[in-house]
């Protein structure tokens, strides 16, 4: 009988902070806690203060191991930190942070006229560089920049000075690292305001785990040989934990911004991307390219609408008659055509839905010609996915066999996987429920796809 092996994974959120353990063999998570991400307003924007986060983040991972019994905090091995991907903060030789940075969704410090993607973190560091001297920023004092996973990690560490880090998912969202190249660009960061040599050393989440604190180690109950890695960005922690690990792999987390990740080998036509896609380095080391509907948030607006007076969408057949169509990216805009007095609102919301996956359709055609791939398999996770129209209309419409993960805070397991694979300790494949199209739809909702692609040609050529 093989050795029971429990990880933690640390999931900073934008607006909470959950630590939960997980089996690495079953992936049962056996607690679960979660306290809220401090934030603080200004004049400025929302900032982030990231000693405040480490200490809500020890303050939840505690929470967790007080209840687990003896026996399970001696089986701990790994602890492993997700956060949201373009937050970013200068620190010292210890990776101890200076100053508080903009939150990832601070666009108003964003730098006017910048053709740079205003939530990247280079506008992060060239707001810090604009106001090191009213934030007591002393330029000797800087001896690199990490992200929020990376500042967290750290401070649970043994220190060790002069090695600043960035994981390669952080590295890849600042706005002037090449994820091709695997290089970083200075002169960008030399318009940021900072010198080149303000750059960290760029690791791989798979392999690079540092000794946890010895006090922290004993405050906890923890065994020794507990490793701690900076796990990566959020979205793409998740899309491990679901099994989205190889070149051809799609993950797809549902929720407000509906995010598409799709993962390949080489560079393919990545390198003029058009607006709204992004190109980066996964946390297995292929390419990934990005793109996100804002689906859920559409949802949740002709839901609320509509939902008092309607009845389930699943009985709605796809009628090509009455079309949604939906925006890319951020847009959240809907035009309806065939909507009559006699519509009930259920039609209209399984509309919407079929068109979501219309245009989530689109989107995805559109990731696998830039990355040149076939797309093997796609992996849903999020609280859409149990929705039954969200199904079915996914089933009929994904461009490849579709599964939906059924995994509780997937990013949170996956920080908890990765740290485990950093040392060398295997996992379990995660289970996924595959979702079947329906015969006697199928016919319709081929009839819907023609209408649709007919619509949205219209309207691109005017």
């Amino acid at each position: 009988m093989s050795e029971r092996v429990l990880a933690v994974g640390l999931d900073i959120g934008t607006t909470s902070t959950k630590a939960i353990v997980v089996d690495t063999e079953s992936l049962a998570v056996l607690v679960s806690t979660s306290l809220p991400t401090p934030v603080e307003p200004s004049g400025s924007g929302d900032m982030r203060r990231s000693s405040a986060v480490v200490e809500a983040a020890k303050q939840t991972v505690a929470a967790s191991l007080s209840e687990l019994g003896a026996d399970e905090r001696a089986a701990i091995r790994s602890l492993g930190v997700a956060s949201l991907g373009e937050e970013v903060y200068l620190v010292d030789r210890f990776a101890a942070p200076l100053a508080p940075s903009p939150s990832w969704y601070n666009t108003g410090v964003a730098v006017p006229g910048s053709d740079v993607d205003p939530t990247l973190s280079w506008h992060k560091l060239a707001w810090l560089s604009a106001n090191r001297a009213a934030l007591g920023i002393r330029d000797e004092d800087v001896a690199g920049f990490t992200s929020l996973s990376g500042v967290v990690a750290s401070s649970l560490s043994e220190p060790i000075a002069d090695r600043v880090t960035i994981d390669e998912t952080h590295a890849s969202r600042t706005g002037f690292y090449d994820p091709v190249g695997r290089c970083w660009h200075p002169e960008l960061l030399v318009e940021a305001g900072w010198p080149a040599s303000t750059f960290p050393t760029v690791v791989s989440p798979l392999s690079h785990a540092q000794p946890i604190s010895a006090r922290l180690a004993s405050d906890w109950g923890l065994p020794t040989g507990v490793t701690v890695t900076s796990a990566g960005h959020d979205h793409l922690c998740a899309g491990y934990a679901a099994g989205a690990r190889n070149a051809g792999d799609m993950f797809l987390s549902a929720g407000t911004a509906e995010a598409h990740v799709l993962l390949f080998h080489g560079p393919g036509s990545a390198a003029e991307l058009p607006s709204g896609i992004a190109l980066g380095r996964h946390v297995t080391g292929d390419l990934y390219l990005h793109a996100q509907l804002a689906a859920g948030r559409i949802h949740q607006q002709w839901s609320g609408l509509l939902a008092p007076a309607s009845a389930s969408t699943e009985s709605a057949a796809p009628d090509p008659s009455l079309l949604a169509l939906v925006g890319t990216g951020t847009q959240t805009g809907v035009d309806l055509l065939g909507v009559t007095a006699g519509t009930r609102p259920e039609q209209v919301l399984a509309a919407i839905t079929d068109g979501i996956a219309f245009t989530a359709r689109r989107v995805d055609e559109t990731l696998a010609r830039l990355g040149g791939v076939t797309v093997a398999s796609m992996i849903a996770a999020g609280p859409p996915t149990h929705d039954a129209r969200w199904r079915l209309a996914r089933a009929e419409l994904a461009i490849a066999p579709i599964s939906v993960s059924s995994l509780k805070e997937p990013t949170a397991v996956g920080a908890a996987l990765i740290s485990a694979a950093a040392r060398g300790l295997p996992s379990a494949t995660p289970r996924r429920e595959e979702l079947h199209a329906a015969p006697a739809w199928a016919a319709g909702f081929r009839a819907l796809t023609a209408a649709l692609e007919r619509a949205h040609g219209r309207r691109t050529d005017t």
